[in-house]
C-alpha cells in the first residue's frame, strides 16, 4: 500500500497541468471581447510528452436586468400632497433610474405635454415640505412639491 502511495504521488507530480488566461502576446487587443485560453500539460501519467492546446473563445456578454416597476396612477378624485420627482414628455423606460429609486411612485399623465412622476408626501403640509427639504431636494434638485384639491393641481412655492 504504501509503494502504491509513492507512485501514485510520483505521478501526480509529473503530471503537471498550467492553465493561463491571458491576452498578452496574443494579437488580441486588451479591451475585446475575446479570452486566449492556453492549456498545457507537459508530461503524462507514463511520462510521454503531450501537445499543447490553445484556442481563442469569444467572452460572454452580460446584459443588465431590466427593472420593471408598475406605476400607480395618481386618483381622479385625490386630495392631499405629493412630491413631483420627475417630469417627462414622454413616459420613462422602464428600467429609468426614477423608476427604481422610489418605491410607492405615482403618474399623474393629465398634466399639458407630459407626465409627472410623483412620490407620496407626508398627511400635513408641514411634514412633506420637510420631508422634501431634507431628504428629498438633495437627491433630485428638480423635485417640487405638488398640491391636490377638489380636482386641482398646484404647485407650492418652497422656501429654501
Amino acid at each position: 500500500m504504501e509503494h502504491l502511495s509513492k507512485v501514485l504521488l510520483i505521478a501526480c507530480i509529473l503530471f503537471t497541468t498550467s492553465l493561463q488566461v491571458s491576452a498578452a502576446n496574443s494579437g488580441i487587443p486588451p479591451d475585446s471581447s475575446f479570452t486566449q485560453i492556453h492549456l498545457e500539460a507537459s508530461v503524462g501519467f507514463f511520462g510521454e510528452s503531450l501537445e499543447t492546446f490553445s484556442e481563442t473563445l469569444p467572452e460572454e456578454k452580460v446584459e443588465e436586468p431590466v427593472i420593471y416597476r408598475k406605476v400607480a396612477v395618481v386618483p381622479p378624485f385625490f386630495e392631499g400632497f405629493l412630491i413631483e420627482v420627475a417630469y417627462s414628455e414622454k413616459k420613462l423606460r422602464p428600467n429609468h433610474h426614477i423608476l427604481h429609486r422610489y418605491g410607492d411612485l405615482m403618474i399623474d399623465g393629465n398634466i399639458q405635454n407630459g407626465y409627472s412622476y410623483l412620490i407620496p408626501g407626508l398627511r400635513s403640509k408641514d411634514g412633506t415640505i420637510r420631508f422634501y427639504k431634507n431628504i428629498i431636494k438633495p437627491q433630485q434638485p428638480n423635485a417640487r412639491v405638488v398640491r391636490y384639491k377638489k380636482k386641482d393641481r398646484k404647485y407650492l412655492s418652497v422656501k429654501e
